[in-house]
């Protein structure tokens, strides 16, 4: 920046000399500097001035960004939210679906049809195929130890000759999502008879 008062320092005025001619040629330099001065602080102030404009351009152009970031971030958001409810809607019609086959698959198991027994396994085992390939595993795993984190045990039976917490029979199976679980089995498990325990 241009320090005016230096400037005008350099030009002590009352002690120039009464001299007309020189008086003005004294006036003509200071002028000239004055205007060279002058020129020279427009050039600043312009060179300046076109700094800020693009700076404010850059303020601007940056606002907008972080505007529409935020509404993307946003409307990603919404987007995951919706999609997270589509998909555990979609589960839990797939769920109820495959729970009235299999309730159909084990009604076949206990009645005398084997030719229809058959046929129900054989799609009971297609649609565990199926939901494998979505990464959805089935809970139905019989004659192994109950795992509580996986399974919920709903009834008990009595067999002294078969290990205790063994799994005997699948109600309701339980299902995985990749590690995920989306509901655990209902199983039966084996209890071994304990002294003074009746049991009918």
């Amino acid at each position: 920046m241009i320090d005016f008062k230096k400037e005008l320092d350099k030009f002590n005025f009352l002690n120039k000399a009464p001299d007309v001619s020189e008086e003005r040629t004294d006036v003509s330099i200071w002028l000239e500097n004055f205007n060279s001065t002058l020129k020279r602080i427009g050039k600043e102030q312009n060179e300046t001035n076109m700094q800020i404009e693009e700076i404010m351009i850059f303020l601007d152009h940056e606002t907008k960004s972080n505007s529409l970031i935020k509404e993307l971030q946003s409307t990603l958001a919404q987007s995951q939210k919706t999609s997270i409810v589509e998909c555990q809607k979609l589960i839990d019609v797939l769920l109820t679906i495959s729970d009235q086959i299999e309730d159909l698959y084990h009604y076949s198991l206990k009645h005398e049809h084997p030719e229809r027994s058959k046929h129900i396994k054989l799609l009971w085992d297609n649609i565990g195929t199926t939901l494998i390939s979505c990464g959805i595993t089935r809970i139905d795993q019989v004659g192994v130890t109950i795992n509580l984190q996986i399974c919920i045990p709903i009834q008990i039976r009595y067999d002294d000759s078969l290990p205790e917490g063994l799994v005997l029979e699948v109600l309701k199976s339980g299902y995985l999502y990749n590690s995920e679980i989306l509901r655990k089995a209902q199983v039966t498990v084996n209890k071994k008879e304990k002294a003074g325990n009746l049991h009918e």
